[in-house]
């Protein structure tokens, strides 16, 4: 997946991108009480951009099934896991209980490993190289 933005601040060996927010977006509720049109993502700069510059972004293949495994698929797994083995040794009530506990441990787990995971730049976007006058005016029309 490709995406156009425009640099807004250089980071060492990254850039904050502004991004124009995709109409799909505004369909979930979370965006839809967004006022801004745009959103900022951080990427890896292997295109040597500088602020102003307009780049493309790509997101490494598989990022996003990844993501959506480790936020979603783990967590679920961890609270079935946890309702299955409470309903052995309780009843329905402390077996939701254990399945409930077992998915905030996951949570907890996870919040634990996040900056690991994005100092390993697995899930990071990469600005692979600068757009070009032409995908400038079309990135500034939409």
């Amino acid at each position: 997946m490709e995406e156009i933005g425009r640099v807004v601040a250089v980071e060492g060996d990254s850039v904050v991108v502004s991004v124009k927010r995709s109409p799909a977006c505004g369909k979930h509720e979370r965006c839809s009480h967004c006022s801004s049109d745009e959103i900022t993502s951080t990427a890896l700069n292997m295109c040597s951009a500088a602020v102003g510059d307009t780049v493309e972004l790509d997101y490494r293949p598989g990022a996003l099934g990844k993501t959506a495994l480790l936020l979603y698929g783990i967590p679920l797994a961890a609270m079935v896991l946890g309702f299955a083995l409470g309903s052995l040794f309780f009843d329905d009530f402390f077996a939701f209980i254990t399945g409930i506990a077992s998915l905030c441990a996951c949570f907890a787990v996870l919040r634990l490993l996040e900056k690991r995971l994005n100092n390993a730049r697995k899930f990071t976007p990469v600005a692979i190289r600068i757009a070009g006058h032409e995908e400038e005016a079309l990135a500034e029309q939409d």
